[in-house]
């Protein structure tokens, strides 16, 4: 059972244009085991001094609790910063701190429901739409993540009538992390977009949910 903690949240829902940025290249080796450097490859790198959280973060720390030592930084989207650790229970927690330093939150996967459904968590903020982060296990490449979301995109504009946003801003955008195995996206995209399904050969479809309340 996936836990959740939070700084603080917010819900907002509204429709949004779609645009897709692929930030780093190649491919996660495949999983091997459910070993935590195995379905999560940064685990298996020494921590430095980017690794660590803020001081703000402490609260997330002290709930899950999370493992201090096995904090790695997945990447810095436009949105905020995003980690991964263990909690006490040794299953994947991923974390992210909004850009502009108003909320955190962490959500802890089982390592097993991890392989199976990566590691998805919605951090709100008070003057603006929350950012919807998905951690996804190793072995998936980012042309078939990036063309999930390409093609359930082309069918969702049309039937939801997502409106064209000419901001030419983040608020618009899908950050995916490849290396990292993270998509970033703002929570109005998330909802606009709705559930998009990664296909994995020989198991289940991957599931990206919009995190709507």
């Amino acid at each position: 059972m996936k836990t959740r903690f939070t700084i603080t949240s917010l819900g907002v829902i509204t429709a949004a244009a779609l645009a897709i940025t692929t930030l780093t290249a190649g491919a996660r080796p495949e999983i091997q085991s459910l070993a935590a450097d195995s379905l999560v490859p940064e685990f298996g790198t020494a921590q430095s001094t980017t690794d660590v959280l803020p001081e703000i973060l402490q609260p997330l720390v002290d709930d899950a609790p999370l493992d201090e030592d096995s904090v790695r930084l997945i990447a810095q989207s436009s949105y905020g910063t995003h980690w991964v650790a263990l909690d006490a229970n040794e299953d994947i927690c991923i974390i992210t701190y909004l850009k502009d330093e108003t909320a955190g939150g962490a959500n802890c996967m089982p390592r097993a429901q991890f392989h199976a459904k990566g590691a998805s968590l919605l951090v709100g903020g008070p003057s603006g739409p929350g950012v919807v982060a998905h951690l996804l296990p190793a072995g998936l490449e980012e042309p078939a993540v990036q063309e999930a979301i390409a093609t359930h995109d082309a069918g969702a504009s049309e039937a939801r009538g997502i409106p064209e946003d000419n901001t030419g801003t983040a608020e618009s955008s899908v950050e995916i992390f490849a290396d990292a195995g993270l998509v970033v996206l703002n929570e109005n995209t998330a909802a606009a977009l709705g559930s998009v399904h990664v296909p994995r050969a020989g198991q289940q479809d991957l599931v990206l949910y919009d995190m709507a309340p």
